[in-house]
């Protein structure tokens, strides 16, 4: 079982991984299915649902880093990343708390 830490991290890695799909994908969407092969290089283990989590979570942070379209048909999702994703991505823009960007630990 994972510590309220590790737990943490991993949630982050997650969104992160998310985030990284969807900008080389722009300007286009990235399915759910190319985010969770994305993803699974740095959580071996991530579950559909738990990219679905994140996924939520990001789109409704204070500033959506992503948007969704859910996909009735699969039950699946595409994402896209938004002006405000692409310049954390670049590093125009901190990150905010919560996502797991790379050179932005305190």
């Amino acid at each position: 079982m994972l510590t309220e830490k590790e737990l943490q991290e991993r949630k982050e890695r997650i969104r992160w991984g998310i985030i990284q799909s969807a900008y080389h994908a722009h300007p286009s969407p990235v399915s759910d299915f190319l985010i969770q092969s994305a993803v699974k290089t740095v959580v071996p283990d991530v579950a559909s649902k738990e990219i679905l989590e994140e996924a939520n979570y990001l789109q409704g942070t204070c500033c959506a880093i992503i948007s969704l379209r859910h996909l009735h048909e699969s039950n699946g999702f595409s994402a896209r990343i938004t002006k405000y994703g692409i310049d954390i991505v670049q590093r125009a823009v901190r990150a905010p708390d919560g996502i797991g960007a790379p050179g932005y630990e305190a």
